[in-house]
């Protein structure tokens, strides 16, 4: 600490690093005065750190074209430059944006299906700058895989009145599902948690869509659940079927908790990415994919209903539909199942780093989201689990990491740093000679001490 006292003037140039207290001592013409004093920290550069990359995160997909970038505001930082670009060496970014002072910004010149690259540079208020690390993330839509027939989504294209849906239109708004009966309408749920917070349709077991228009279905994706905790399906409860040519495309197996085996054969059910026909267990929501080598058209289809049986409707809820006129490749499969994934059950973000700037109580650290099944908690690269909640107590500094699972079972996980106060004393010398004495200080004077000479100062 350099104390140094200012005479009142508007300019005064600090010529050395140091924190220096300024002081104005106030007289009127009474005689009578007042005295208002500040600290000014000098130095001729500042180090920047923690100024990490947090969403999109590493390697991730997005399934809007306008995307919310932020990192951990850093320290030291006074603004910051954005760059993204279609490769890792930003010679010509395609966004650029300079003097930004918070830690984050939305984007919304991004293309579709296309891969950026991301950074930022934090700029103190000396001019020095760091530089984060990359990151990458892929915009997802299904518009560049050919052959998509016919596309359902809950969160839009609906005709409704109270929540209660006539009409389901396709993301083309060409084609709907629709329903003239007031009493087999299904009903909107919207924000749903465990499909963070989007929107799926309830059919309770008498309501389904019929659409007029011939579709060809060569891959078909559904994501759904059954809404009851019946262990097995009750009858061929059906979620798509046609009677022209009369199919049932995919429905479930009474008696059991199986889809059934028509249009999409023995081996070409995935139900969350694995080949099996079983749905159990029937009340969780699940992407469902067939697959059909030999593509067949249907003049009419139905949505939450067998052969237009109304004993056969599905008593459950449906959030996506979508269809494509040939069979899909695996990769191809592989990034509507990603596409899926990545909107419904994104993959877990701790957020930002934590410095406590005060204190040493507990820090809770929360990976929670409802469409998570699963906790894992880890600690300074050490790989034994220490928890499997899903928050985390911690009282000392360190890396804390967690891995999840989702509904659908896709693992993610992410890393966390936690720094408390230094607790260290301070002291010129640890080696004195008999007799001798020195100083020994402690954090400062916001802390209660006790020494073990009884002392409460914060300096022996």
């Amino acid at each position: 600490h350099k104390p140094d006292i200012i005479q009142p003037v508007q300019v005064h140039n600090f010529s050395e690093n140091g924190n220096f207290t300024v002081t104005l001592n106030i007289t009127d013409n009474n005689g009578c005065s007042n005295i208002d004093s500040l600290t000014v920290i000098a130095s001729d550069s500042f180090i920047i750190t923690n100024h990490h990359l947090l969403s999109p995160q590493n390697n991730s997909y997005v399934s809007d074209t306008n995307v919310l970038l932020s990192w951990q505001q850093a320290d030291n930082a006074v603004s910051y430059s954005v760059y993204i670009d279609y490769n890792q060496t930003f010679d010509n970014p395609i966004f650029y944006t300079q003097n930004h002072n918070s830690n984050s910004i939305v984007v919304d010149l991004i293309s579709t299906d296309t891969t950026y690259f991301w950074k930022i540079v934090a700029y103190s208020i000396c001019g020095d700058s760091s530089v984060s690390e990359v990151f990458s993330f892929t915009t997802k839509t299904l518009y560049s895989i050919s052959g998509l027939e016919f596309w359902l989504e809950a969160s839009r294209g609906l005709t409704s009145s109270n929540d209660t849906v006539s009409a389901w239109f396709d993301t083309n708004n060409l084609l709907s599902a629709n329903q003239i009966d007031n009493s087999k309408m299904p009903v909107i749920l919207n924000d749903v948690p465990i499909l963070n917070n989007k929107s799926a349709l309830h059919f309770d077991g008498t309501d389904f869509f019929a659409l007029n228009n011939p579709i060809t279905i060569g891959t078909a994706f559904v994501l759904l659940k059954w809404n009851s905790n019946d262990a097995v399906f009750p009858a061929y409860n059906g979620v798509l079927s046609s009677t022209s040519p009369l199919y049932d495309i995919l429905i479930g197996t009474g008696g059991t908790s199986n889809f059934y085996n028509h249009t999409f054969p023995i081996g070409s059910i995935f139900i969350n990415g694995n080949q099996t026909n079983d749905f159990a267990p029937l009340n969780k929501y699940k992407i469902v994919c067939g697959v059909d080598v030999n593509p067949d058209t249907y003049n009419n289809l139905f949505v939450a209903n067998a052969e237009n049986n109304p004993a056969l409707c599905w008593n459950g809820d449906i959030a996506e539909i979508i269809i494509f006129n040939r069979a899909l490749s695996i990769a191809e499969r592989e990034q509507v199942h990603q596409y899926l994934q990545f909107k419904y059950a994104p993959p877990v973000n701790l957020g930002a780093d934590i410095h406590v700037n005060y204190g040493f109580c507990d820090t809770v650290i929360s990976a929670y989201k409802p469409w998570f099944n699963s906790y894992a908690w880890s600690s300074n690269n050490n790989q034994d689990i220490v928890s499997t909640d899903s928050v985390f107590s911690v009282s000392a500094p360190g890396t804390y990491h967690v891995t999840v699972t989702n509904i659908f079972g896709l693992t993610s996980h992410d890393d966390i740093v936690v720094t408390y106060p230094n607790k260290s004393l301070t002291y010129a010398l640890d080696t004195i000679c008999l007799g001798d004495s020195i100083l020994i200080s402690s954090l400062s004077s916001d802390y209660n001490y006790t020494w073990n000479n009884g002392s409460t100062d914060t300096a022996i």
